[in-house]
């Protein structure tokens, strides 16, 4: 009875604890389940749709009008250029587009006889989830074009059912597998988490313990302080990710763009420290206990980890949160580290990737510090 009795006055007392705060114990009961149902549960195997092609037509025929009409009816794939053939492998090279359907001159001509007709698909494969959606858009397109062939023949006989050779090339990440493309997701998330780990945390750590105190009492300038932990917290995460990407590559991920590329990767990923360790810096500079500051970064940095393409594309999201993918600057991250290992340097892309990440860390890292050292003063 005793037992029970001091284990009752124990518990007693971590409710008493708990109501005055009963907030952060609320919030991040109502918090999780949101994230994890509304916006977890949309982002895993969703649909792919509105993946770009681009189409060339060098017959202008009524069937090849006809074909590229019913491989884009529907979501999945989606025509952003009608060219030439050149400008549309520079679309494909520059990751404009997924693909590239060719129709080629007499495809009328030889579908009107009931003969074989050719369509060649030159594909990106880098995304696999992204290819592996043409694939089936051009299978039920081609279905489609056949059936409706059909229908406007009737009574022509068997020979009008057209007979397709589509040719698929797969010109970039040949033999790519998922692990390949999940790869710069999972270096980018280590990099994130261990900002959050080596920034925030470690200022509310030190505040537990008293070794920011000291700091203070010390005689040097307080930006030192903040400077010297911020750059302490980037190194330190760029070692987590160095390993991480060294991981990768033990595994076979190959780093396809050379010394270049990988002097890239390496600027994004300061950039990703500096910017999510201002981040983290700025919260604890606000925050004064641990559990408030974990349940507030998990609620900012798990969603933006999960709609930036890390594991899967966010093409596979539904419509209403791409915009918030898009605006979410690990996104862009995400999108020129992998860029850099299984593609190349593509500098169309990057300067975008790279701009919105300089901004972003800078604004993070004036915000973390301004913020910080207000709590020094």
């Amino acid at each position: 009875m005793g037992m029970l009795g001091d284990s009752y006055i124990i518990w007693e007392k971590e409710m008493q604890i708990w109501l005055k705060t009963p907030m952060t114990s609320l919030a991040r009961a109502f918090m999780m389940p949101i994230l994890w149902l509304v916006i977890f549960g949309n982002v895993f195997g969703g649909t792919v749709s509105n993946v770009p092609v681009a189409v060339v037509m060098e017959d202008n025929g009524h069937y090849a009008q006809l074909f590229a009409q019913s491989i884009t009816d529907g979501n999945v794939l989606r025509v952003t250029a009608d060219t030439n053939y050149q400008n549309a492998l520079d679309l494909l090279g520059n990751r404009k587009v997924t693909a590239v359907v060719f129709i080629p001159p007499g495809f009328s001509e030889s579908v009107a006889k009931g003969e074989q007709a050719t369509v060649q698909v030159s594909i990106d494969s880098t995304t696999p989830l992204l290819s592996g959606a043409v694939s089936s858009g051009l299978a039920r397109g081609q279905q489609k074009f056949a059936n409706q062939v059909l229908v406007e023949n009737t009574g022509h006989g068997a020979s009008m059912v057209p007979t397709l050779d589509v040719q698929q090339n797969v010109i970039y990440g040949r033999g790519m597998r998922y692990i390949d493309f999940m790869a710069a997701g999972v270096v980018v998330q280590v990099m994130v988490f261990s900002a959050l780990f080596a920034g925030g945390m470690g200022i509310l750590l030190d505040r537990e313990i008293g070794t920011l105190k000291m700091l203070m009492a010390a005689p040097i300038d307080k930006m030192s302080i903040v400077l010297g932990k911020i750059s302490a917290g980037a190194t330190q995460a760029l070692f987590s990710g160095a390993i991480a990407l060294g991981i990768a590559v033990l595994i076979g991920v190959q780093i396809k763009t050379g010394l270049l590329g990988l002097v890239l990767v390496f600027v994004m990923l300061i950039l990703v420290a500096f910017g999510f360790i201002g981040m983290t810096v700025a919260l604890a500079a606000r925050i004064r206990t641990l559990e408030t500051f974990m349940m507030a970064v998990q609620t900012i940095v798990m969603p933006v980890w999960f709609l930036s393409g890390s594991l899967y594309p966010i093409e596979t999201i539904p419509d209403w949160l791409r915009p918030i993918a898009l605006a979410n600057p690990l996104t862009y991250a995400t999108d020129a580290v992998r860029s850099l290992m299984l593609r190349g340097v593509i500098w169309s892309t990057l300067v975008l990737d790279f701009g919105i990440m300089i901004v972003f860390s800078a604004i993070m890292i004036f915000i973390g510090t301004r913020m910080f050292k207000r709590t020094l003063e």
